[in-house]
């Protein structure tokens, strides 16, 4: 079977959540959606991978993740409802809290990432 672009998370049909039994996947409410933060291992190790995935040996900055990662047909969060409005199509960190529990908690710190900063500026 042939890999999809985006990392296990083929867009052509809804991801299936982390079937692990020693984690209990229960979605956040609004208000823990709104202060959730992935966890800096999870940037360093996943995302990097998955914007490699993506996008090669480019760099890309901000502008260029958001298009093509986050609001795209291979958006992580594309299928799945968000816990916000209720509305299909969730934000990354929710749809990470989801798929893949144990990165994502309540944040303590913001990274800020300037748009035109690349990847590698912000995550290396």
């Amino acid at each position: 079977r042939k890999r999809c672009c985006c990392l296990r998370l083929c867009r052509r049909r809804p991801p299936k959540p982390n079937r692990n039994p020693k984690i209990k996947i229960k979605p956040p409410t609004p208000g823990q959606s709104e202060v959730l933060g992935i966890s800096v291992a999870y940037l360093v190790k996943t995302f990097r991978k998955e914007v490699t995935a993506v996008f090669g040996d480019e760099d890309p900055n901000y502008y260029e993740v958001n298009k093509k990662m986050l609001y795209s047909d291979i958006a992580k969060g594309r299928f799945i409802k968000c816990p916000r409005d209720g509305r299909e199509g969730c934000s990354y960190v929710d749809a990470v809290n989801l798929l893949e529990p144990g990165h994502t908690q309540p944040a303590t710190l913001m990274l800020s990432w300037s748009w035109h900063y690349t990847v590698e500026t912000v995550v290396w």
